[in-house]
């Protein structure tokens, strides 16, 4: 049995959209499970993957009738919106590298534990910082008010980041 050409291009069109939904379905798992900075981190990804869709939706539509105003249209918006999702994605790590200079200059003052605290905070935009300290003799992480905290698992939602002042640079 032979396919004519417009057999091969409906099926080459077909796969071209169920490329596209399953792309847009893995990005958008991995949107889902992911932390807020990593949600930052696939905005522009994102947007290529929906822009991708789109363009998929209007190559099936047009080869059956003439695209609808409002599909071209999307399909306009979502072509601006992957080089304005990457430009927002740079600006933002613009800005935390700002913060992260920000940081340094308030750590040089030798601030106090709570002021640490704060500080972090303002610098990772995370309001909901917990700042623990590892007491050897007790084995355990207290807070800065003395009381024991549990130190989340990789299964818990919360990302926990150890660090050791004890650290020595070679040069």
């Amino acid at each position: 049995m032979e396919l004519g050409r417009g057999g091969i291009d409906t099926a080459q069109r077909i796969i071209w959209l169920g490329v596209a939904l399953v792309l847009v379905a893995m990005f958008v798992r991995r949107w889902i499970v992911a932390s807020p900075p990593l949600r930052r981190t696939l905005a522009p990804v994102l947007a290529g993957g929906i822009t991708v869709l789109v363009f998929s939706l209007y190559v099936i539509v047009d080869k059956f009738r003439p695209a609808p105003t409002f599909l071209l249209w999307s399909l306009f918006v979502a072509y601006t919106a992957v080089p304005v999702a990457l430009l927002a994605s740079m600006l933002r790590a613009r800005l935390a590298r700002s913060s992260v200079a920000d940081l340094f200059v308030e750590l040089r003052a030798h601030r106090a534990p709570a002021d640490l605290r704060d500080a972090l905070a303002r610098a990772l935009r995370d309001p909901s910082l917990t700042l623990a300290y590892w007491l050897p003799q007790y084995e355990t992480y207290a807070d800065l008010d003395g009381r024991p905290v549990e130190v989340p698992g990789e299964d818990g939602g919360r990302e926990t980041t150890l660090i050791d002042r004890r650290l020595t640079l070679s040069v």
